[in-house]
Formats: structure tokens, sequence, C-alpha cells
């Protein structure tokens, strides 16, 4: 009987511990991401634009702005970080980039259900030579 039990138990957790794995699905096909080396490219435009305005980023990913090749140099500066433990909130074009790891608020384990509110919404501003303020789009943490 007491084998029963603990059988009955294991069956009923079962299903409670894929709830979190099952909730946030696999990670959707992104046009500006390529899923087999986890990085999403933004490709900075020689009028100072970017493409995509909003680059959705699945957590985890890595988000690399790509610069015109007009021999400027870019970066783009966060007004908050989505780059969890980490005190950078500008980053420079071109490789390695950065991994987009969300926030205290919104990261791995509830950029699923907040990916549609402002929570994980991270806009940032493009520099031109560091000093000349371009578009002001922004990425998107996913899950």
């Amino acid at each position: 009987m007491r084998v029963l039990r603990i059988c009955a138990s294991w069956l009923l957790l079962l299903p409670l511990l894929g709830i979190h794995s099952c909730s946030s699905g696999p990670i959707k096909a992104l046009t500006s991401c390529n899923v087999s080396t986890q990085a999403c490219h933004v490709t900075i435009n020689s009028d100072c634009s970017v493409t995509p305005d909003t680059a959705d980023v699945p957590v985890g990913y890595t988000v690399i702005w790509d610069p015109p090749s007009n021999g400027h140099s870019y970066s783009a500066a966060f007004s908050t970080t989505p780059f969890y433990f980490s005190s950078t909130y500008s980053v420079p074009a071109g490789p390695p980039g950065k991994k987009a790891t969300g926030n205290l608020l919104c990261n791995i384990s509830s950029a699923w259900a907040l990916k549609s509110t402002s929570a994980c919404y991270f806009s940032y501003t493009l520099y031109k030579e560091n000093n000349k303020k371009c578009s002001d789009p922004g990425i998107h943490i996913v899950n």
C-alpha cells in the first residue's frame, strides 16, 4: 500500500514539474536571429537607422549590432540594462555583441509571461562616433 501511495505521488508530481517547460514552448524562429549560433543581428544602416527597429531577442541569445562598412564606430546605449548581473549600459557595434539575459524583472523565468509588457522592452539610443545621437530603437526580450 505504501509503494502505491509513493507511485501515485510521483504521477501527480510529474505534470507539475513540466509546467514551466511546457508553458514557455520552443523558441520561435525570428527573422534577425540564428538558432544554431544563438545570435540576433541588428543591422545599422548608413542613415543611422536600424533594421529591425525593435528586435525580438530570446533570453540567452547574443545581440550583435552590425555597422555599415563606412568606417564609423557605433554603439547602443540602454537606459535600463537588458544584461542581468551586469553594469553594462552601452554596447559597441560589431562582434562579439552581448548576451541578452534580461534583468531582475524580465528574465528566463518571467519573459514568456511578460513579453507583451513594457517590463521586457529595453529602449536604447544608437550613437555614431560616440557623440552623434541616431535613432531610438529597442530590443524586446522574449522566451
